[in-house]
């Protein structure tokens, strides 16, 4: 097995050090991937299961607080509709693009 990771090495013009760094470079990504796809989808699934029993408060209720707060609304908003990590677009509940 080491024989033909040397021969891969080799025919990739790299020495086996280099190309066992970028293995592991890939697996860490897909592993920081993978993590970030399943924390996505765990928070998908509490907005979902909190707009399901009624656990939400109307955003005019929430623009009132961040706004007597002090803090920017338009930022806020923005915020709020885009996820933290990645910056793909989320639905928080009800139609967040009728109100964008």
């Amino acid at each position: 097995m080491i024989a033909a990771f040397r021969k891969a090495a080799t025919a990739c013009d790299q020495t086996v050090e280099q190309l066992l760094l970028d293995f592991m470079r890939e697996y860490v990504k897909q592993r920081q991937q993978a993590e970030h796809s399943a924390w996505l989808r765990r928070q998908a699934q509490g907005a979902l299961s909190s707009k399901n029993i009624g656990d939400l408060i109307q955003v005019e209720e929430a623009e009132a607080a961040v706004s007597s707060a002090g803090a920017s609304l338009y930022s806020w908003r923005a915020d709020l509709r885009r996820c933290w990590r990645c910056g793909l677009p989320i639905c928080i509940g009800g139609d967040a693009n009728a109100r964008s």
